[in-house]
């Protein structure tokens, strides 16, 4: 059996949202998985310093310990992949951008949009598993 590697690092995710009694709501957000040699690492490691653990269950019943600080790790290197989306708009009915005119990351924008899309479990879930895979990284 070959080795397999996934060189596939930009991915853009569809999502609906649909309550009842509203209109569905459409947007995308499209994530360019950072390059280990991109990573900033000194921001890595400071977002993994957290000590604190606490005990989750999976889905077949299993507890485990998890490491607050290498979760807020990896939610920082999902976060940063963040590069572009559609469809999402401030209270103002504005619509919010990720990039300037000039190609620079809007920070403020990028959190509050990745935070959002954190809330919306099922589309989280494959945001994960494209940067993950369904068997851990590349394999």
């Amino acid at each position: 059996m070959p080795f397999v590697v996934n060189p596939i690092r930009q991915v853009k995710f569809n999502h609906v949202i649909v309550e009842e009694g509203s209109e569905p709501v459409e947007f995308t957000v499209t994530f360019n998985f950072i390059p280990v040699e991109d990573v900033d690492y000194v921001e890595l490691r400071r977002k993994s310093e957290g000590k604190e653990t606490y005990i989750a269950v999976d889905e077949k019943g299993k507890e485990k310990e998890v490491n607050m600080g290498m979760y807020n790790a990896f939610l920082y290197t999902l976060r940063t992949s963040l590069m572009d989306c559609s469809g999402i708009v401030d209270p103002n009915g504005n619509e919010l951008n990720i990039k300037d005119e000039k190609g620079n990351v809007i920070e403020n924008n990028q959190i509050a949009i990745f935070e959002a899309i954190r809330a919306q479990t099922d589309l989280f879930d494959k945001i994960c598993i494209a940067y993950i895979g369904n068997r851990g990284k590349n394999g």
